[in-house]
């Protein structure tokens, strides 16, 4: 499943431009595959999306009626024209909204309708907590919040600004899995869900993949996180 969702993946995007590791489309494609086995449907929403490489996961991964909504400040053509690309192949809806998040006060969607919320925006410390507090309410209970460039030593705002919303929120959301340059935030109801699940079949995955990756377990506000890099 992993593996051929990782190649549909590489043929949509062999030509866009932009950033997603290898293994944070495979985590990605375990959390998704999770959410389907247990029955949930939402939306999908993300912050920052620059020309759509890893916005084309999301179209991807959805089932119409669900829907995909990108907020990126500048919006260009070539993110338009991919996403338009990929939304008739899958027959899926694309809404693009050209404005900045930290000045953006209208509804993106419905409280607790999105079943994944990715994060890649504006990089600073302002930036990454506008966008956490954003759009918290908007997480499905069964969602995930990935976050860009968590534990990335070029950005340790981010990493800060993470932790202390988590630590703000500690009956709310949970870290529970770091990896791929990204982390997963989690329902704290739902914590030991996602942590058995991710821990069950990223191993799997990753060696179907052909990622050779090593896994092991750290704890953040006292609960378990499955953390990975490569082996």
């Amino acid at each position: 499943m992993a593996l051929d969702g990782l190649n549909e993946f590489r043929g949509n995007t062999v030509e866009i431009e932009g950033w997603m590791t290898a293994s944070a489309v495979i985590s990605s494609l375990v959390a998704l595959d999770t959410q389907r086995e247990i029955g949930i449907a939402g939306n999908f929403l993300e912050i920052g999306s620059w020309h759509g490489k890893s916005a084309a996961l999301w179209l991807q991964a959805a089932k119409s009626p669900e829907t995909v909504t990108l907020m990126d400040i500048a919006a260009r053509d070539e993110l338009g024209e991919n996403m338009q690309r990929l939304s008739d192949r899958y027959g899926v809806a694309c809404d693009i909204i050209k404005r900045s998040s930290l000045s953006y006060n209208e509804p993106i969607g419905k409280p607790r309708s999105m079943r994944v919320i990715h994060i890649d925006g504006d990089h600073s410390a302002a930036g990454i907590s506008n966008d956490i507090e954003l759009t918290a309410g908007l997480l499905h209970p069964h969602g995930v919040m990935i976050i860009d460039d968590f534990m990335n030593p070029r950005f340790p705002q981010i990493t800060e600004v993470t932790f202390d919303f988590v630590r703000r929120h500690t009956n709310r959301f949970s870290i529970v899995l770091v990896g791929g340059n990204k982390g997963f935030l989690v329902s704290a109801k739902f914590h030991d869900f996602w942590f058995e699940h991710f821990s069950k079949k990223l191993p799997d995955a990753f060696k179907a993949c052909d990622e050779p990756m090593l896994t092991y377990e750290g704890s953040v506000q006292n609960r378990k996180c499955l953390c990975f890099r490569p082996a």
